[in-house]
């Protein structure tokens, strides 16, 4: 009837499926993912907070459909008398001496679905009220919104410079979309972000150039046996730019 049209268009709109980049078909990478999975949709949470009842529901129904133990661990949670609050972070004070690896600690999101979606056509304020928004949730995120979450935890640091590194790269026919967030202080390269592989994410502020810090991605994705077709830095534009980081 025109009343259940209406509300199936409303919560798809709320909740829709990021679109595929890759040819159908082809097998499933050991390396890095992104917003675009490799192909294989995730729903994005776009009714904000609180999420509303019908996007939990459609986000517990995806999870159930792609983790292991499919509907069993869903009812698990969903039904347990008692699960424990996650706890809440405190915005820490940073300082330049202290080391990558203490600036962004976050879990990555391995939900198939995105609790938090970033709009880079918002102005910067904008972005960093998303940002606080993730330490209030507490939820796990991906590699997109660890870069708005580290531009946010460095903001107070002016002695940092901050800018977008995104990474197209190739697997058996499959495009997969990466982003961290370089940084540079007293001469140094590194890298802030977050990913499925230890390697394509933290870089101590130890290289020397910044291609220094693009060769070492490198060699972390031929372990994964990918290829880089792109590579995009933004170290000489100004924050606005963060909007373009994909």
């Amino acid at each position: 009837d025109t009343g259940r049209a209406s509300d199936t268009h409303r919560h798809f709109t709320l909740l829709t499926r990021a679109e595929s980049s890759v040819c159908p078909g082809t097998a499933h990478s050991p390396g890095e993912d992104e917003e675009k999975e490799g192909g294989v949709q995730f729903y994005v949470n776009r009714s904000g907070f609180p999420i509303e009842a019908q996007t939990w529901d459609q986000m517990w129904n995806h999870v159930g459909a792609v983790h292991p133990e499919g509907q069993d661990m869903v009812e698990r949670i969903r039904n347990a008398t008692y699960l424990p609050k996650p706890p809440v972070p405190s915005v820490p004070n940073f300082k330049p001496s202290m080391s990558i690896a203490d600036w962004l600690i976050v879990v990555y999101n391995h939900t198939g679905t995105q609790f938090f979606e970033i709009k880079k056509s918002r102005p910067l304020c904008g972005l960093m009220e998303t940002a606080r928004e993730m330490i209030r949730e507490s939820l796990p995120i991906k590699c997109l919104e660890a870069v708005i979450l580290g531009v946010y935890l460095t903001n107070g640091l002016t002695s940092l410079e901050r800018f977008p590194i995104s990474f197209k790269t190739q697997f058996s026919g499959h495009c997969f979309h990466h982003v961290v967030l370089g940084v540079y202080c007293n001469g140094r390269y590194g890298s802030l972000g977050m990913s499925r592989r230890q390697d394509l994410m933290d870089k101590p502020l130890s290289y020397r150039t910044l291609g220094d810090l693009v060769g070492e991605f490198e060699s972390s994705y031929k372990r994964y046996q990918h290829t880089i077709k792109k590579v995009r830095n933004m170290l000489h534009h100004t924050s606005p730019v963060l909007m373009n980081i994909v």
